[in-house]
């Protein structure tokens, strides 16, 4: 087995507010996910578990955050037109929204000057609002260009976003359209503390079984890990 790339620093105390430090050592946390994704652990990471629905940030300066989401109601997928949250290692390649108030939409990418609830259908549409960070996939054949079977299967041009949304009430479900949504409040936390070029992993398991110190895994060509985890085909 291949020695662990961080040092224990001591167990992170449960927070309060918006963002919820969990159980693990900051350190742990980060050193292993950069271990299996397989980039510097200098680097901040976000990881997104579709089975918990959950988000968490790790950073260098000691930062650990988690909030709760909403991943694709369908099953996940990287294929084009499938509307199911792709899998694999991302990485924030556009920000926009920066200074908006929370609750603003963006058709476009683009603030259309009104509030979702100034939409008589709000209820009923999944309007984009508050903020929007968009995703490139770092896969080529899984997240990025053409996949085997000759399908589109890129995250970029699919506009896979991390974006708030007039849906709070189904945060912690999966009910999006095959975007990861936050609530408002979380999401503004979130853009501030991710810039441009940030790598998020999407994948399936709770943080929890990613940090064990006993799991031997690393990152393999379709955003699972190298393990017969009964999630590794789960993904189309």
């Amino acid at each position: 087995m291949r020695e662990r790339s961080a040092t224990i620093c001591g167990q992170v105390a449960e927070g309060n507010g918006n963002g919820q430090r969990p159980p693990f050592s900051h350190w742990e946390l980060l050193g292993r996910l950069a271990w299996i994704i397989g980039i510097a652990p200098s680097n901040s990471i976000v990881y997104i578990s579709i089975d918990a629905q959950r988000l968490w940030l790790a950073t260098p300066e000691k930062t650990t955050l988690h909030w709760p989401v909403s991943t694709g109601k369908n099953a996940p997928s990287c294929r084009e037109g499938s509307n199911g949250t792709p899998i694999g290692c991302h990485a924030v390649a556009e920000k926009y929204g920066k200074n908006l108030d929370a609750g603003a939409v963006m058709v476009g990418r683009k603030p259309t000057g009104k509030f979702f609830w100034e939409y008589s259908d709000w209820r009923e549409k999944a309007y984009v609002a508050t903020r929007i960070l968009r995703l490139r996939g770092l896969e080529a054949g899984i997240n990025c260009g053409i996949a085997a079977d000759g399908h589109s299967c890129d995250s970029f041009s699919r506009y896979i976003y991390i974006h708030g949304t007039c849906c709070e009430e189904k945060i912690g479900t999966a009910n999006s359209g095959g975007c990861v949504t936050m609530l408002n409040a979380h999401v503004m936390e979130l853009f501030d503390l991710c810039p441009v070029g940030t790598v998020v992993f999407i994948g399936f398991e709770h943080i929890s079984a990613i940090v064990a110190p006993s799991v031997d895994k690393r990152i393999n060509g379709r955003g699972n890990c190298r393990t017969n985890h009964p999630n590794n085909n789960r993904a189309q």
